[in-house]
């Protein structure tokens, strides 16, 4: 069985191979054991000038999906004027 991935770089994202985090390597994987026939499509905005969600959320909508996932995240520790504790 193989897998049918591709990564779109949204405007601002520089590096289609790089996932900081592993967290979008992860989703991506979670989805193709639920469903491994699918046609995945990460759309990245991770990178040192991030796109906007918008952004990455209209380029998502020109290859026409059944789907849409959206994975967010974000290190709040590193806000400015946040006191969240652990």
């Amino acid at each position: 069985m193989g897998y049918k991935s591709t990564v779109v770089l949204a405007p601002g994202a520089t590096n289609k191979k790089a996932d900081e985090d592993g967290h979008g390597t992860a989703m991506s994987a979670n989805l193709f054991a639920i469903a491994p026939n699918i046609t995945f499509i990460g759309v990245k905005i991770a990178g040192q000038n991030q796109a906007s969600i918008l952004e990455a959320f209209n380029i998502a909508r020109m290859h026409q999906p059944d789907i849409i996932s959206m994975s967010l995240g974000y290190d709040i520790g590193n806000i400015s004027g946040t006191n969240i504790p652990n």
